[in-house]
């Protein structure tokens, strides 16, 4: 549909003739973005002799406004939000509705906020038209017009803020240049004197104050405009949004035009009469101009479906010598398809044009900046400085990250600089050589971070930190360090720090936007930090040439592409959920209607964007979740035919003889295309005998051997078996075997070792002969391993003193008065051990002092007095004898362990009075969960078996033999069902344990250590550990 607003209307219209026909400086043509006017830029200028007039529809605004005198900064997303968290927080005394519960207003709120404040300014709507609407309107409640009103208290700030500091948003700049007709002529006179005509195009929507500008531009520079609207009036499921925008033209003025542009006979000219009308029917289209050819290509989950994309990508590209520019994706969803486009792309040898918006937190060097000042807010917590230590720009500041990180986890110290300067000063040159560094680098480290936190610590005003932050990042050095490291993610880290900075600036130059705040803490003014890091967007630079474009339905508007993908085509994602706003919605906020509308139309340009084919694919599940083809297909299929692909097949060219050849021989296990190593896999056996063939045995020979590493690869994908570099450097999969002198020469065993061995003998190797310790962050709490030392000393201690200083004091069957006095002793213990606990944290001693003594101080409710009720109450005589006694060298009396010793060491050993004077019991404290039975019935739990057959042994005379009773576990667990003694009556007297040590042992001397659970056993005993990563046990089973 033509609309024309000028002095002499032509009869009729025909854009064809327009180009041909009009000088290409006469006129100027304004696209729906900026993409759409360099494309259509290049295009144009192949074939005109002087310079083409194009311009997104937003940057022809600007530009008017900036000619017209008009002082502005055009805001953004990350502006909107930052402002408006800072005037709700300002404001929030005054605000009655909106997030009374939280501390401040929710970054989705924030957010949405944002997008309605430039949806409303768009469409001409300020926070009087809502303040009269609130008036007006008596079907609302009290509660949403209280939303309402703060609503439009923000609206109403932020506009404030905006005046005072020149700052703009594009519907602002419409509502000046309408009520400034006079400059805006004269604005456009100056930009572009040779142009009598405008020619918009490819814009499906006009608002009210876009329609005025036009008409306002063109009335008072005396330049006529034609407005071409792509609709039809018959089809208004899919234009009517389209035809509105026409009325409301018409309205302003504008006169209709008979558009004699034919496309009756185009694919596109059928979909606009036949698609999302009611009652169509599948048809061949008999008769159209250079139809597309239309694709279904359903995936199993989304990595499914981009690969099956990337696969037929790579075919048009070898089969059909396709440029990359011929080629574009399209997703509605950007934030979840794009990544995953860019991380395969390589893997297919397919470069990418992305137009993803990237994250400000996605560059490294902003989250380095942002980093140095969250060190200073969480006091250097360990896991803040333990990312600074992994950034690639730790070089940039003379403080050694890593180094402190090292000691930090050596010493469990999990916050504070005061404690991490004490680590620093008192580590010994040696220790400072294996962490690897010098005394003078941590000197210099200590100067430098002490200056860093004595000037930045402090509170500033907005003014103070902004001169402050700059000249900071000015001295880091860190544009040049960017460029010097010569990173690949270097386009991604300087355009993250370029867009940062520059919200930045733009943020703190509005000091009205913190309102009643003269001065902002560090963590506040990391917050603001964080906030900017979070919201701000950029891109990349474009290159239209480089690659295939990967972009939206948004803006893919008006370009043409031979070959185009449809990704997501899912009912959750195009059209995707209506999700209301929460403010007048009805009257000032798209509605449902619109919404689908408008999807439907992005939906249709997509497609006539085609000149040759498109893909349409979408996953079938995701997770556990089931998606729905989008009915948006489901229609088109109505109206004509979608071919099914269920898998990549390749084509080939009838006449290229070698080709056919190659075919010929390969055909019965795949087509010819090898499209990545994964293909080369698969067709591995048949590739290397036709290679041999056509080449040579040497270059067999070399094909051979990357089959044989890409085989290892996919092993190690499919049964979690390693891969060892052997010294003549032929690859091998890693088989649970390790031949090592100091493996076959052992002879000396702990018997906590070899329990570890049994769990697991992969684990084993890795920690405890490897010593490969994965570097975890100090837990905020007391560890199971240091809540196990110091309970094993209390009760050693107390036992030792009941026995040796306190003689005649038991605590089986005791008296009150001698429970009380055993309750004081053992908290005089317990409170002596935890203040000697040097590895405690301030905050942990106090926590671990709660647990064992009580809180603030009531015995009754601790641990420890629970296992003194636990003790008292425990049948029989024993009376606890040996504590944490340690038997090293221990040789057992059997002929297959003849040769090896042992060592261990017993918590607690009871001798049983009334079972006689040589019977004994040995007592197990456990601080986790107790051994289940399955474990000792399996041999992976024998610890107390063997010390009961040990003490047999050791206290043997030549007239007696021992009795040894069935051995104890106390769990000091708090849970009701575990806390107390446990009895393990699990083969603990049979010399079967002997067999289970002589296994275990004749095993690890001969160098095995395989992983614990093999494929399809149904043998799985570990759950969590942070050796997975390494055995990658899942994946094997």
């Amino acid at each position: 549909m033509i609309l024309y607003k000028g002095k002499n209307p032509p009869q009729s219209w025909d854009e064809t003739k327009f180009f041909r026909d009009y000088n290409s400086e006469d006129f100027l043509v304004i696209v729906p973005t900026n993409r759409k006017s360099r494309d259509l830029k290049r295009k144009l200028t192949v074939s005109a002799a002087t310079g083409i007039n194009t311009e997104g529809i937003n940057s022809f605004v600007s530009k008017i406004a900036k000619a017209a005198g008009f002082r502005f900064r055009l805001t953004n997303d990350t502006i909107n939000s930052i402002f408006i968290s800072q005037l709700a927080d300002a404001f929030s005394e005054e605000l009655n509705f909106i997030s009374k519960q939280k501390t401040e207003l929710p970054q989705g709120t924030v957010r949405m906020f944002g997008n309605m404040i430039s949806e409303y300014k768009r469409y001409g709507i300020y926070p009087s038209d809502i303040y009269e609407k609130i008036g007006a309107a008596g079907g609302l409640s009290e509660y949403d017009k209280g939303k309402a009103r703060d609503f439009a208290r923000i609206y109403a700030e932020l506009n404030r803020v905006f005046d005072e500091n020149n700052i703009a948003d594009y519907g602002d700049l419409y509502r000046k240049i309408i009520a400034s007709p006079e400059a805006a002529g004269a604005a456009f006179g100056k930009l572009y004197p040779k142009v009598k005509t405008i020619y918009a195009a490819g814009i499906s929507e006009f608002t009210l104050p876009e329609s005025q500008v036009f008409r306002t531009v063109s009335e008072s520079s005396g330049t006529e405009i034609i407005i071409n609207i792509d609709c039809i009036s018959r089809n208004r499921p899919l234009f009517s949004i389209n035809l509105r925008s026409a009325e409301q033209f018409e309205r302003l003025g504008f006169m209709k035009i008979e558009d004699e542009t034919s496309d009756d006979h185009t694919f596109a000219g059928y979909l606009r009469g036949n698609l999302f009308m009611i009652g169509g029917k599948a048809t061949e289209a008999p008769g159209l101009k250079n139809a597309p050819v239309l694709y279904e290509m359903p995936g199993f989950n989304i990595r499914s479906e981009t690969d099956q994309v990337l696969k037929q990508i790579k075919l048009l590209i070898l089969e059909k010598n396709v440029s990359y520019r011929d080629i574009c994706i399209v997703t509605p969803d950007s934030e979840t398809y794009a990544p995953v486009f860019r991380n395969k792309s390589s893997r297919y040898g397919i470069p990418l044009n992305l137009t993803y918006q990237y994250h400000g937190d996605d560059s490294e060097a902003v989250n380095f900046i942002t980093g140095l000042f969250s060190v200073l807010v969480s006091d250097f917590s360990y896991r803040d400085v333990s990312r600074l230590s992994y950034s690639r720009y730790r070089s940039l500041m003379p403080v050694r990250f890593d180094v402190i990180r090292k000691l930090m986890h050596r010493r469990a110290i999990q916050r504070g600089f005061a404690k991490i300067v004490k680590i620093l000063t008192e580590a010994e040159a040696a220790g400072l050589e294996a962490a690897g560094t010098t005394p003078e680098e941590v000197e210099k480290s200590i100067e430098m971070l002490s200056r860093f936190r004595e000037e930045f610590s402090r509170s500033y005003t907005v003014k103070e930190w902004k001169e402050k932050f700059e000249s900071f990042v000015l001295k880091l050095g860190m544009v040049k360090g960017i460029i010097r490291l010569k990173h690949p993610a270097v386009e991604v880290d300087f355009g993250g720090l370029r867009a940062f900075l520059f919200q930045l600036r733009e943020v703190l130059s509005a000091e009205e936007a913190f309102g009643k705040k003269n001065q902002l803490s560090c963590a506040e003014f990391l917050k603001v930090l964080e906030d900017i890091s979070a919201t701000v967007r950029f891109n990349t630079e474009e290159r239209p040439e480089s690659g295939v474009l990967v972009t939206s339905p948004e803006e893919i508007r008006g370009l043409r592409f031979d070959y185009i993908f449809i990704c997501g085509l899912t009912e959750q994602v195009f059209p995707g959920r209506y999700r209301p706003a929460l403010i007048l919605d009805g009257e000032y906020h798209r509605s449902e209607n619109n919404h689908y509308h408008e999807k439907r139309n992005l939906f249709y340009q997509t497609i006539a964007a085609a000149e040759k084919t498109v893909y349409f694919s979408y996953p079938v599940t995701e997770g556990d979740r089931e998606f729905a083809v989008s009915h948006f297909l489901r229609e088109l299929k109505q109206i004509t035919s979608v071919y099914a692909i269920t898998g990549v097949k390749a084509g080939i060219n009838p006449g290229d003889e070698e080709t056919a050849a190659f075919r010929n021989a390969t055909r019965e296990f795949y087509n010819p295309v090898i499209i990545s190593g994964d293909d080369l896999l698969i067709k591995a056996s048949n590739l290397k005998e036709l290679i041999s063939e056509e080449f040579g045995e040497e270059y067999r020979n070399k094909v051979e051997r990357s089959i044989e590493i890409l085989k290892n690869r996919a092993a190690d994908k499919r049964t979690g078996k390693r891969i060892v570099l052997r010294e003549d450097g032929e690859l091998n999969e890693y088989t649970g075997k390790i031949s090592h002198p100091k493996l076959t020469g052992k002879n000396s065993f702990s018997i906590t070792a070899l329990e570890s061995y049994a769990g697991c003998p992969f684990r084993h190797l890795v920690e405890f002969l490897l010593k490969l310790e994965q570097e975890e962050e100090p837990e905020e709490t007391i560890t199971a391993r240091q809540k196990g030392t110091l309970i094993h000393k209390i009760m050693s201690d107390f036992f030792t003193r009941l026995k040796n200083r306190e003689k005649g004091l038991v605590i089986r069957g005791c008296t009150d008065s001698e429970f009380e006095r055993a309750a004081v002793i053992l908290q005089e213990i317990a409170k002596s051990r935890i203040s000697e606990f040097e590895e405690l944290e301030d905050l942990d001693r106090t926590t671990i002092t709660e647990e064992m003594l009580g809180i603030k101080g009531d015995f009754n409710e601790s641990l420890l007095f629970h296992f003194l009720l636990e003790e008292r109450s425990k049948a029989g005589d024993d009376l606890p004898s040996l504590f944490e006694e340690a038997f090293n060298e221990f040789e057992p009396e059997n002929e297959k362990l003849a040769g090896y010793k042992f060592s261990m060491k017993m918590d607690r050993v009871d001798t049983a009075a009334d079972a006689g004077e040589n019977a004994f019991r040995v007592i197990d404290y456990k601080t986790g969960k107790s051994p289940a039975p399955v474990e000792f019935e399996k041999g992976r739990s024998f610890q107390l078996q063997f010390y009961s057959r040990a003490l047999r042994q050791l206290f043997m005379t030549e007239t007696e033999e021992p009795e040894i009773l069935v051995p104890h576990v106390f769990s000091f667990k708090r849970d009701p069902k575990e806390f107390g003694y446990k009895d393990i009556d699990k083969g603990w007297d049979d010399d079967s344990v002997f067999e289970i040590v002589e296994n275990l042992v004749s095993n690890f001397t001969e160098g095995n250590f395989p992983l614990t659970a093999e494929p399809g056993s149904g043998d799985a005993p570990c759950k969590y550990c942070d050796k997975k990563s390494i055995c990658r046990v899942n994946e094997k089973i």
